[in-house]
Protein backbone atom coordinates (compact mmCIF):
# COMPACT_ATOMS: atom_id res chain seq x y z
CA UNK A 1 0.00 0.00 0.00
CA UNK A 2 1.38 3.44 -0.96
CA UNK A 3 1.27 6.15 1.68
CA UNK A 4 0.28 9.73 0.89
CA UNK A 5 2.56 12.65 1.65
CA UNK A 6 0.73 13.41 4.91
CA UNK A 7 0.75 9.83 6.20
CA UNK A 8 3.12 8.93 9.01
CA UNK A 9 6.02 6.71 7.89
CA UNK A 10 6.11 3.16 9.17
CA UNK A 11 8.98 2.14 11.42
CA UNK A 12 10.55 0.19 8.53
CA UNK A 13 10.59 3.05 6.02
CA UNK A 14 13.31 5.62 5.58
CA UNK A 15 11.80 8.86 4.34
CA UNK A 16 13.91 10.95 1.98
CA UNK A 17 13.47 14.73 2.22
CA UNK A 18 11.56 16.49 -0.53
CA UNK A 19 13.86 17.96 -3.18
CA UNK A 20 13.15 20.87 -5.50
CA UNK A 21 15.33 22.78 -7.92
CA UNK A 22 15.97 26.34 -6.69
CA UNK A 23 15.34 27.54 -10.25
CA UNK A 24 11.94 25.81 -10.25
CA UNK A 25 11.03 27.39 -6.91
CA UNK A 26 12.26 30.88 -7.73
CA UNK A 27 11.24 31.06 -11.38
CA UNK A 28 12.63 33.53 -13.92
CA UNK A 29 12.72 36.39 -11.38
CA UNK A 30 15.00 34.41 -9.09
CA UNK A 31 12.79 34.94 -6.01
CA UNK A 32 10.16 32.96 -4.16
CA UNK A 33 8.06 33.64 -1.06
CA UNK A 34 7.66 30.86 1.48
CA UNK A 35 5.03 31.10 4.23
CA UNK A 36 5.44 29.40 7.62
CA UNK A 37 2.98 30.00 10.46
CA UNK A 38 1.83 33.22 8.80
CA UNK A 39 5.37 34.62 8.44
CA UNK A 40 6.63 35.29 4.91
CA UNK A 41 10.22 34.40 4.01
CA UNK A 42 11.93 35.33 0.75
CA UNK A 43 14.25 32.89 -1.02
CA UNK A 44 16.51 34.54 -3.57
CA UNK A 45 19.18 33.32 -5.99
CA UNK A 46 22.07 35.80 -6.05
CA UNK A 47 24.15 36.81 -9.07
CA UNK A 48 26.89 34.52 -7.69
CA UNK A 49 24.45 31.57 -7.72
CA UNK A 50 24.03 31.39 -3.96
CA UNK A 51 20.79 31.15 -2.02
CA UNK A 52 19.66 33.70 0.54
CA UNK A 53 16.63 33.13 2.79
CA UNK A 54 15.38 36.23 4.64
CA UNK A 55 12.37 37.02 6.78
Amino acid sequence: MTQGRNAAPSHDEKQEPYRWSAEDLCGPRGEAEIVLDGDVYRLRITSRRRLILTK
